[in-house]
Formats: C-alpha cells, sequence, structure tokens
C-alpha cells in the first residue's frame, strides 16, 4: 500500500507539473519573440583466427573508449551505445573532431569536402538529417538546414560522450532516425583541481591546442575549456598542383559552473564558436573562393532534485547561430536563428522492478535569412513518457517509451514510440529486439526559402519511418541487423527549372553492423584486435509520381560497405597501433551509373604512443601509403601526413 500510494502521489505530481508548465508558455507565448529578437581483408581474417585459436576461453577485452554501460533511470531507445570518457583519449584524439573520430575509431562514413571542412554523418542508409545532436540535455542542430556538422564538435572538450545507434526519435525528438550523438561538460565529481593540456602539429600548417581546467570543492564545481584548430590545408591534389583554397580558423570555448546543496544540484553552461572556412572547389569547377564564416552561441541552465526513488530534472537553454557565405559571385548571403528550448521531466521507482518517466518539451525558434520573405517561427510541444519492467533474477528487461510531438497551425500531433526487450541467453550473451516509430520535421530552409531558382515548400508533411532491429553479443563482440523504411522523403528537385523540396518517395534501409574485439596476453605484452563491419542497403521502393527507374536504385553517396581493422601491441608505456579504412564504392547519381561512381577507399594508419604517468607523446602516419583518397568524387583529400602530438593530464 505505500509504494501504491507513492505511486499515486508522484503521478499527480507530474501531471501537474505538465500541465502547469504548458499553461505558462501559453500565457507568455506573445512576449517570446520580443524577448529572442534582444537575446587488407585476408589478413585481418587470418589475424582473427589466429587470436581465437590461441586465446583462452576466459580471456576478453574491453576497450575503455568503446565501453558498453547501464544506468538507473537512462531513459535510452538501445541499452547500449559507445561511451567515451575524457581520461580514456589517447594522444591524437584530445584534438580530434568527432568527424574524425567516427571515421578514423568507429568505421563510419562521413562526407566531407577537406580537413576540418563540413563533414556529414552518412549512417545505417539515411541522410545526413537524420541523426541527432544534443548537449547536456539541448538539442543543437542548426535548425534552419537541419544537418549537424560533425568537424564543428571538439572531442576533447567533452567530459563525457555517447554514440547511440537506432531509431529514438521517441527520446531525442525530430531527426533522431539513424541515431543520436549526446554530449556533456559537467564537471568531473573528484574533488581538487584537474586538467588537461594538448597542442598537436601536422602536415600542411595544421596546429590544434585543447585546454580544459575544472576544480571541485565542497558542494561548488566549475570547468573552462578552450580548443583551436588551424590549418592550411595546402597539400597536394595532383598534376604537380596543390589545393590553395581549403584555409580554416576555428575556435571553441567553454564555461560550466555547478552547485550542489543536499540531494538538489544546479549547472549553468555556455560553449562559444567561431569557425572560418575555405571551401575548396571540385577538380572540374573554377574558383570561386566560397567562404563560410559559422558562429554559435548555446548556454543553458539545468535543476536536479533527487529523492529516495526518483528524480526531478528542468532545464532551459538558449541558442544562436548565424551563418554568412560569400564568394566571387554572391556578394553574400547571411542566415541566422535563435532557439529557446525547454525540458522538465520527472522519473521514478515504484519498486525494484518498475520505472516512470513523464515530462514535457517547448521549443521555440525564430529564423532570419537574405533567402526568406518573412521571419519565421515555429513552436513545438511535446509530451513524452516512459515505463520499464525488469526481472533481474532472469536477466531480463522491457520497457517502452512514447512521445507526441505537436506544431501549431502544422496540421495533427506526430507520434513517435519505441518497445524494447533485452534477455541474457547464457552467462555472457544477451540479445536484444526493439521497434520504433520515428519522425523529422522539415527544416526552416525546406519550408520557407524564397529565390529565383530554388523555392521552400511550406505544404510539405514530416518524415515517418518504421524501424525494427535485433542485436546478439557475447563476451567478444555483438551483431545487429536492422531495417526501417521511411515514408514521405523529402528531396530537393527541379520543378518547372525551380528546384524544390518535395515529399517524392519511399526509401527502405536494411543491413547489419558486426563488431569483433580479442586480446593475447603474455609476461608484460598484450596484443589486441579489433574489427568492426557496416553493411548496408537503402534504396528506393516507391516513387509518389509513379515512376520506375529508380526503384531498388542505392541511394547517392551511401556505401555499400565500410570497414575497420585495428591491431595494437602494448608493452609498459608503449603502444603501437595499426589500423585500415575501407569505404565501398558511392553512386553521384540516381541512377546509380557504375562509370561516374566514386571509387572505393583503402586507408592504412600507423601510430606510435608513449605513455608515462600523465605525459604522453604520440607519433601518427595517416594515410600511409598516400592514397589520396576522395570521399567525394572530384574532391581530394591529403595524402600520407604525419601528426605530432603531446598531452598531460593531471
Amino acid at each position: 500500500m505505500p509504494e501504491n500510494r507513492l505511486c499515486t502521489k508522484d503521478i499527480n505530481d507530474a501531471l501537474l507539473m505538465v500541465y502547469s508548465l504548458l499553461f505558462s508558455f501559453a500565457l507568455r507565448k506573445k512576449t517570446v519573440p520580443v524577448l529572442m529578437r534582444n537575446c587488407s581483408v585476408a589478413f585481418w581474417l587470418g589475424v582473427a583466427t589466429f587470436f581465437t585459436a590461441t586465446a583462452q576461453t576466459d580471456t576478453a577485452l574491453t576497450l575503455p573508449m568503446a565501453s558498453v554501460v547501464g544506468k538507473q533511470l537512462q531513459w535510452l531507445g538501445l541499452p547500449q551505445r559507445v561511451q567515451w570518457q575524457a581520461d580514456s583519449l589517447q594522444g591524437l584524439e584530445h584534438l580530434q573532431t568527432f568527424s574524425e573520430y567516427l571515421a578514423s575509431n568507429q568505421g563510419l562514413f562521413l562526407r566531407t569536402y577537406s580537413p576540418g571542412g563540413l563533414a556529414t554523418l552518412t549512417w545505417r542508409g539515411l541522410s545526413a538529417a537524420h541523426t541527432a545532436v544534443w548537449w547536456n540535455g539541448m538539442p543543437i542542430v542548426n535548425p534552419m538546414n537541419g544537418v549537424p556538422d560533425f568537424a564543428l564538435l571538439p572531442l576533447g572538450l567533452m567530459e563525457q560522450a555517447q554514440l547511440i545507434a537506432g531509431g529514438a526519435a521517441a527520446l531525442y525528438g525530430s531527426g533522431a532516425l539513424a541515431g543520436q550523438l549526446t554530449m556533456h561538460t559537467t564537471p568531473i565529481d573528484s574533488a581538487g583541481w584537474h586538467g588537461r593540456l594538448a597542442i598537436g602539429h601536422g602536415s600542411f600548417g595544421a596546429w590544434r591546442h585543447v585546454a580544459r581546467l575544472s576544480h571541485r570543492k565542497g558542494p561548488m564545481a566549475w570547468a573552462v575549456g578552450w580548443a583551436r584548430h588551424y590549418a592550411d590545408n595546402d597539400y597536394p591534389i595532383g598534376h604537380n598542383r596543390r589545393q590553395q583554397w581549403a584555409r580554416l580558423r576555428v575556435a571553441n570555448w567553454m564555461a560550466d559552473v555547478q552547485w550542489q546543496q543536499g540531494r538538489s544540484t544546479w549547472h549553468a553552461f555556455l560553449w562559444w564558436q567561431q569557425a572560418d572556412r575555405q571551401i575548396p572547389p571540385s577538380l572540374t569547377a573554377a574558383l570561386t573562393h566560397d567562404v563560410q564564416q559559422d558562429q554559435s552561441l548555446k548556454m543553458g541552465f539545468r535543476y536536479q532534485q533527487r529523492s529516495s526513488r526518483g528524480l526531478w530534472k528542468a532545464l532551459v537553454a538558449v541558442q544562436r547561430d548565424a551563418i554568412l557565405f560569400y564568394n566571387d559571385l554572391v556578394d553574400s548571403a547571411q542566415s541566422q536563428s535563435t532557439r529557446a528550448f525547454v525540458n522538465a521531466e520527472k522519473q521514478w521507482m515504484t519498486t525494484t522492478q518498475w520505472q516512470w518517466r513523464v515530462g514535457t518539451t517547448w521549443d521555440y525558434t525564430v529564423g532570419e535569412a537574405d533567402a526568406y520573405l518573412t521571419r519565421p517561427q515555429r513552436q513545438t510541444f511535446e509530451l513524452l513518457a516512459s515505463a520499464k519492467k525488469s526481472w533481474p533474477g532472469q536477466r531480463q528487461a522491457l520497457w517502452f517509451n512514447a512521445r507526441l510531438t505537436w506544431v501549431p497551425l502544422s496540421g495533427k500531433p506526430v507520434p513517435s514510440g519505441t518497445a524494447n526487450w533485452r534477455i541474457g541467453l547464457w552467462p555472457r550473451w544477451a540479445a536484444h529486439l526493439a521497434l520504433n516509430r520515428n519522425f523529422r520535421l522539415p527544416t526552416f530552409n525546406d519550408l520557407f526559402w524564397q529565390e529565383a531558382s530554388a523555392k521552400g515548400n511550406p505544404d510539405l508533411k514530416p518524415e515517418r519511418a518504421i524501424g525494427a532491429e535485433g542485436t546478439l553479443e557475447g563476451p567478444m563482440g555483438k551483431l545487429t541487423i536492422y531495417q526501417m523504411k521511411v515514408n514521405d522523403w523529402i528531396l530537393w528537385q527541379p520543378v518547372n527549372a525551380i528546384w524544390q523540396p518535395l515529399n517524392v518517395q519511399v526509401v527502405w534501409t536494411r543491413g547489419f553492423d558486426f563488431e569483433w574485439q580479442h586480446a593475447v596476453q603474455w609476461q608484460d605484452q598484450v596484443l589486441k584486435g579489433l574489427v568492426q563491419l557496416h553493411f548496408v542497403r537503402a534504396t528506393v521502393v516507391q516513387r509518389y509520381d509513379r515512376t520506375t527507374d529508380l526503384i531498388g536504385k542505392q541511394l547517392i553517396y551511401t556505401p555499400q560497405w565500410t570497414a575497420r581493422f585495428q591491431l595494437t601491441w602494448q608493452r609498459n608505456a608503449w603502444h603501437v597501433r595499426l589500423w585500415q579504412q575501407f569505404v565501398s564504392k558511392r553512386f553521384t547519381t540516381s541512377d546509380n551509373n557504375p562509370g561516374l561512381a566514386a571509387p572505393p577507399v583503402w586507408l592504412t594508419h600507423l601510430a606510435w604512443l608513449w605513455h608515462k604517468k600523465s605525459w604522453s607523446l604520440e607519433l601518427q602516419i595517416q594515410d600511409l601509403f598516400d592514397r589520396r583518397p576522395q570521399w567525394l568524387r572530384y574532391r581530394p583529400l591529403p595524402g600520407r601526413s604525419l601528426w605530432l602530438t603531446a598531452t598531460y593530464l593531471f
């Protein structure tokens, strides 16, 4: 009976919170705009066979940078995720962006024009707009274009980051179809002074610096961070030519303040970013001196209160983005957006087997652009709920997540949800099944762009997707098989010589992700092996105009195969790492013309790392055999290059 009374009281409190917040938002919605305006395969198979044949049955490896973790009151669409902690990064990793780390260390494919240039993730056969990115509990993807630029996300400034695969719009809202990246800069829990300093120099005029300092004493903690990336990028591009227009200057500043009083925690955070990047032309285009300058300010305040059985959370955040583009043909094109994000929720446990969550979210965005005729605004209201049932003795759990998203004046509410079941099969084996329903709202550019050659479409419908996946994991690896069908896929295409976005087709993606890792140890030496394989077929299965010429064709710039193979030797303070990346051919036309496809790419990298107490030095050779890849056709990247990195942690 006490547990039932607690459950009823918690539900009543949560519902009262939801209604009061929605009511207060409705009263103040007229004042919000005013406030916002001011404010090699055989070799690796041989290695794998050797490891499997010679290892003891009880030997297993857990990589420090890819540990599977789970916590109470964590409402993730999948119970597993790749997680990085700041103190597990090594050498150049402290200085990398997420685009470089995901490609080099996770075997994923990112489209990029040049090192440090615009980088977008093509994951599980879906588009660049189908991965959500959050920081400290707030969504940070630019609402104007809806595409996260992973080259502007500094890995070394984050205390923790998680990469979550699979559809999870019920948890993270619009756009979370392929997966989700979450980042955190909360000050560490240990008392005293902590910090890290990293500096790196690379080929072609590249310099990178990262510094982060934090302190905790009693209930008070704070952290500040700074990162800078400069590069001339004057690398050879063939025929005695060098790249002459790919310079970049990127700087990031971060600050966090946290205060704990009893069971209550207050956390204020800020991130300021500036980027000035030249966009190199393709080998077949004339040099028009394209430049893009980005500025972004993100800040927020988060409150959290714990009880013996639950947790209250509230967040208020603001994001301001501005983009300036210019070249020899366009004097300038500017766009800017301001976003306010409010979230409140409660999580609680009624017994050791049942967990619950309810919450609400309000998201307000206003945008301005030279190509807009008006100053459009959009409000989004969301209700979310979760329930989880665990059977600890049976190593089994079943849970559901639901979200209802409503955009006033834009039609019916959009539902999304996930259903998950996880069960332990044998002592070190487990299986996981998931069903999910997801969505993506049209971006501001999709809706409101107005130029002579391109026009937005205010009648666009949200993309809607249904997906399913299953995972089998064991002590040395895991295999995930997935599929997803996306209806009302939004695509820009010419209509009477004018480009317009339309809901044109249904896309079906299906594939698998496989990871195997193992280690062999003798005396003071350790040999580790890692294999990561990703396969996907992403094809058009229906065209709304009833044409059939594109049915069954792979989406452009979507490789069927990507892979990564790694071998690491460690002895005392010395580490030697050899790894390879493979990306299969990418079609560049919708009809999959093989003569115009970008060729497959094999890259080999080598690194030496010395680590002693708080110091580490690393020499890394990227593209060891000087292949000079083109992730995008006719846009070459550097060939063989060197990086020397020094890191100090305290």
